[in-house]
Parts: C-alpha cells; structure tokens; sequence
C-alpha cells in the first residue's frame, strides 16, 4: 500500500470507529485493541506501539488531610466516577 499524500485528523472515538468500519478512513493510530474491534477492523501482527495505561494523581490529593477520595473521569470510553485513593506513608 503506497500513498503520495498523508494527512491527520483527531475525531472523537465513536465517530473514529465509524467510518473506519464505512471504509471512509484507510487507518488510525493507537487505537487499542478489543474483541469487538478486532472483529471489524484489521490490526497489523506487530504492533506499531505498545502502550501501558496508567493513572496520574496529583500529590496534593494524596497529602491534603482529606477522605481520600477523588473524582476521575478517564475518556473516551473508559472509567468515569470516584476512586479511593490510598498510598504508604
């Protein structure tokens, strides 16, 4: 597959699954993967990136004397509500 021009756009996730599966977008990048895309979409056998999730917490929500709790929303797609947080003193 060969292309004289490439270009990039960003598109929310569920439109980006769209028109992937309308054939309207030849690819995305790091789009993980799951059961229910790879049964429409095609991954390449080696993976162009490997990502490993994570969470970042500022360290004044950790430290504040409060009820270590805080609200997350993590998107698209994914965890969205509280989080207990904990951490060894």
């Amino acid at each position: 597959m060969q292309f004289s021009e490439v270009s990039y756009q960003r598109y929310p996730l569920p439109r980006l699954l769209q028109i992937l599966q309308q054939g309207k977008l030849n690819m995305a990048l790091i789009l993980a993967k799951t059961l229910e895309r790879e049964a429409a979409l095609v991954y390449p056998a080696q993976p162009f990136v490997v990502v490993q999730p994570l969470l970042l917490v500022a360290y004044q929500h950790l430290c504040s004397g409060g009820n270590g709790r805080a609200a997350v929303a993590l998107v698209p797609g994914g965890l969205a509500g509280r989080l207990s947080l904990a951490h060894a003193a």
